[in-house]
């Protein structure tokens, strides 16, 4: 992968170098070129960075480059440059005229081997337009989905309240950005890991998508989603205006939106992203009909995203200005692939992994000690999930000593509640489908029109439809019922999904 990654950018750079622009058709092969070239540099800094090429889901979330560390904006140029000067040292050296026809061969010749890097991105890049095309669900097909997943009952049979009693009581949910259950332990997340043995937490609780678009507003729905943040022909959410995305969203209204059941009860529904309250995420959120979304322009940020110190400051002030009952949901980024630790390091401060899973945990434990200090620790639950798993790069496999492939794994759900005693739950292989039902499970909001797919934790008898113990990533279907992971192969099934996750997109 990396040896020919390099020779087809040496070849690239050297055919470069030797056009003479002569006319417009020299002038276009050179741009031409010049494009494959950086197409091939960000596939070697992918490579460099997580240890194979640029996966499809990343392209499907360009929009959220924001979210990327610099160090990774900055490779590809890198990458870039010392190519060209390592091939005009090249061109000197080797005056021979013939190099250019040589390279010209060696080039074609590369785009014969499928996992050429320009081969790589293309082939990702349709499996991202391939998944964005317009599907045109039929009205038979809609009302058959309305009939078979409309509800009148959130749970049916569950023993929550022997364990946790939440009526009336305010609920902060923490989505933590890309964290699998694996990393939470004594000596990274000290103050994760100690607030855990305090609550109530789930095993095998998986999540049902990727990336963030799709995890969080999914699982405030409990509904599956097709679209996501950047397609080639520009559909993606990442991309849409805040007309074109409240077009999208709310024009139909298929879905149950968490916040507008918990206003039906009498909650004030808040929600706070790390962007500015005008950028995409933001405003896909918005259609979930929160009352207040914040951001950093609440913190007086001009530019960029909130750091996780940030993120929990500015929480712990909106959280005492909040009216209660409320629900307040949060998303740190500090934990995005690609970002370091911008303060907190673990230990010599060389993994980025350990450091930005550490700072997260520092300044998660240094808010949740004032919380403690306030009357609000009394009546608020506290529940700390991940809007998907840990993206499994080469590196994070290494540090975390994992084998697993999939973008699916167990991820955190914890829940606390002043008083409640330690519970370890199995989940048996459902996924963060099971979210908002369990919220409401927990509310004592058992009744209330609804579509979701998932169903609460605390039910005694799970049913196991396969939908809530599956995940949708991409073009890509896992199952993980029963806590065992593989890929879901029947057509059928897979068909059922595509439709929900069609459906969910309206």
């Amino acid at each position: 992968m990396f040896l020919i990654s390099i020779i087809q950018m040496f070849s690239v750079m050297i055919i470069m170098l030797n056009i003479k622009i002569k006319d417009a058709f020299r002038a276009i092969i050179l741009l031409l070129l010049l494009l494959l070239s950086m197409v091939i540099s960000i596939e070697i800094s992918s490579i460099i960075s997580i240890g194979e090429y640029i996966p499809t889901l990343a392209l499907a979330n360009i929009s959220e480059t924001n979210s990327v560390g610099w160090k990774i904006k900055l490779l590809p140029f890198l990458v870039f440059l010392s190519f060209m000067i390592a091939s005009l040292i090249l061109k000197r050296l080797i005056k021979e005229k013939k190099i250019r026809n040589i390279m010209v061969v060696v080039f074609l010749l590369s785009l014969l081997i499928p996992t050429s890097p320009i081969n790589a991105f293309f082939s990702s890049s349709y499996e991202v337009y391939s998944e964005a095309k317009e599907y045109n669900m039929s009205p038979h097909e809609i009302s058959d989905i309305k009939s078979k997943y409309t509800k009148e009952i959130v749970t049916n049979d569950s023993y929550s309240h022997e364990i946790i009693n939440g009526n009336g009581k305010n609920i902060l949910v923490i989505f933590i950005e890309g964290m699998s259950s694996l990393v939470i332990s004594k000596e990274l997340t000290p103050n994760l890991y100690e607030f855990r043995k305090k609550s109530i937490s789930f095993n095998n609780y998986y999540n049902h998508t990727a990336a963030t678009f799709r995890g969080l507003r999914g699982q405030l729905t409990s509904s599956y989603q097709m679209t996501g943040g950047y397609y080639k022909d520009n559909s993606g959410l990442g991309q849409a205006s805040k007309v074109e995305i409240e077009h999208k969203l709310n024009t139909y209204n298929y879905i149950t939106k968490l916040p507008i059941i918990l206003e039906e009860n009498g909650y004030h529904t808040y929600f706070q992203a790390s962007n500015s309250i005008d950028a995409p995420l933001s405003l896909m959120l918005s259609t979930l009909k929160f009352n207040y979304i914040y951001g950093r322009e609440d913190y007086n940020k001009k530019s960029g995203e909130l750091t996780d110190k940030e993120s929990f400051d500015l929480l712990f002030k909106k959280l005492n200005e909040a009216k209660q009952p409320f629900f307040y949901g949060v998303y740190t980024v500090g934990t995005h692939l690609g970002l370091d630790s911008p303060d907190v390091k673990f230990h010599d401060g060389r993994n980025e992994y350990l450091n930005h899973f550490h700072q997260l945990d520092h300044w998660f434990g240094d808010f949740i000690s004032h919380f403690n200090k306030t009357s609000l620790s009394k009546d608020t639950i506290v529940i700390i999930t991940s809007d998907h798993a840990s993206y499994p790069s080469e590196d994070y496999k290494k540090t975390f000593k994992t084998d697993n492939t999939f973008f699916v794994d167990q991820i955190p759900l914890i829940i606390w509640s002043n008083g409640v005693e330690f519970k370890d739950i199995n989940a048996h292989g459902l996924n963060s489908l099971s979210l908002t039902p369990t919220i409401l499970d927990i509310l004592g909001i058992k009744e209330s029109h609804n579509m979701f797919i998932g169903e609460s934790l605390f039910e005694k008898e799970k049913n196991k439809n396969e939908l809530n113990c599956t995940s949708a990533i991409g073009d890509l279907y896992v199952k993980t019922c029963n806590g065992k992971m593989e890929i879901e192969k029947r057509k059928e099934k897979i068909e059922l999904i595509k439709q929900l996750q069609l459906f969910g997109d309206r």
